[in-house]
């Protein structure tokens, strides 16, 4: 492509966004989620995936991690994250942008390994390059980490290591999406022996996914069964009293 030919695709590609832009000028909901790969080296402070481990590490990449794949619709909406049908996404929907390949960056790649709720301070921009030296981006601050799942590498069985993160969507270019919503990032590392490379993928979802655990319906149903025999106990108990 000439020269002259890229500048003029450029300034089209400039003015359709900004036409969007104009069209969207009131902020709206984010509503997406979407998933990026982590190339690594990935690595644990005890070499494989353990009960004792304390830092993920995540491994460096100047570009930036990649945009992978959408869940669309999301939450029973379209996923207004995604730019052009590609990765699980049906459709563009606006004021979305991203689409696989898409940059993410991360500004921290180290996190603690811990059950306990962890202050943090990480900052994430998932972008799109626009030509003539514009971005369009979308910021997320996670504020909170926890440890969601830990199981061990064994010679015989996958280890593998959950990272909850809750925070908020920051910024986003144009005011197109809703600044302060809340926002949530997933990270999913598996170890398939020991020895084995740790392979990580990330998720960022607003709004948040929910990682609260939920009762199971079986559960439920022995509390409530719980709570239905304390009565007539209770009746029991204060009679006997009575008589004493």
């Amino acid at each position: 492509m000439s020269k002259s030919r890229f500048v003029l695709v450029g300034v089209a590609v400039l003015t359709a966004v900004l036409a969007g832009a104009s069209a969207n000028a009131a902020p709206v909901a984010a509503n997406g989620s979407f998933s990026y790969i982590t190339p690594g080296p990935n690595i644990v402070d005890t070499g494989n995936i353990a009960s004792t481990t304390k830092l993920l590490t995540l491994g460096e990449n100047f570009l930036g991690f990649q945009v992978s794949v959408f869940v669309d619709p999301y939450l029973g909406q379209p996923n207004n994250f995604c730019g052009f049908p590609s990765g699980g996404c049906t459709s563009q929907h606006g004021p979305g942008f991203l689409g696989p390949g898409s940059p993410v960056l991360l500004s921290l790649t180290d996190f603690p390994v811990s059950k306990s709720l962890t202050a943090i301070t990480e900052h994430v921009v998932a972008e799109t390059d626009i030509g003539l030296g514009g971005v369009i981006e979308v910021d997320f601050d996670f504020t909170t980490v926890r440890t969601t799942q830990l199981s061990a590498t064994t010679s015989f069985a996958n280890g593998s290591l959950v990272l909850d993160f809750l925070g908020t969507l920051s910024f986003s270019s144009f005011n197109d999406y809703t600044v302060g919503q809340a926002a949530s990032m997933r990270l999913d590392c598996i170890q398939p022996g020991l020895g084995s490379a740790v392979t990580c993928t990330g998720t960022i979802a607003s709004p948040r996914l929910r990682t609260e655990p939920v009762p199971e319906p079986a559960s439920l149903m022995l509390l409530g069964s719980a709570l239905l025999g304390l009565g007539p106990l209770r009746r029991r108990i204060k009679g006997a009293t009575a008589l004493t």
